[in-house]
This record gives structure tokens, C-alpha cells and sequence, in this order.
């Protein structure tokens, strides 16, 4: 029996990826960092969000929009991809 291998190429790169964007997820205000990690990190439905958090699916829905774009800013994300476009 082989021992089992990373299935990365770069398991330092990848943590340092993770690092980078839990550091942007906690520069989130309260709300959208919480959707955020129940729907993502934890996997939760916009519906079980919305019970835990007390909100509309609806609200879960444009508040997780919201926290992506503001993610994309953090991370520096929204001009790398202007860049690519012009």
C-alpha cells in the first residue's frame, strides 16, 4: 500500500492562500462575515443561514453578494481583473 499524497502541488502556497483570505473574511462587518462562514465554511443553505441569523434567504443572498465583492477588494481581486479585461 502507497502512502497517501497531498493532493496539492504547493501545500505552502494554499495555506498562505488560506491565510490571505480568512485575514480579508475577518476585515468583514459582523453580518457579512457571518454569512460568509455558514454558507461556505460551514456549508449551510441561504435558508438554514437565514434561520440561524434571523434574516430573509433573500437577505442572505445579497448580503453573501455584498461580502464577496468586498472580498474581491480586500484581496485585491477587482483590479487584477480589470487589468486582464482592458
Amino acid at each position: 500500500m502507497r502512502p497517501t499524497t497531498c493532493a496539492t502541488e504547493d501545500p505552502i502556497g494554499e495555506l498562505e492562500t488560506s491565510l490571505l483570505v480568512y485575514g480579508a473574511i475577518s476585515e468583514l462587518p459582523d453580518r457579512q462575515r457571518d454569512v460568509i462562514v455558514l454558507r461556505y465554511s460551514l456549508g449551510y443553505d441561504a435558508a438554514t443561514t437565514a434561520r440561524i441569523l434571523g434574516i430573509s434567504p433573500a437577505g442572505v443572498r445579497s448580503t453573501a453578494r455584498h461580502a464577496r465583492r468586498r472580498l474581491r477588494q480586500i484581496l485585491g481581486l477587482d483590479e487584477q481583473e480589470g487589468s486582464r479585461d482592458g
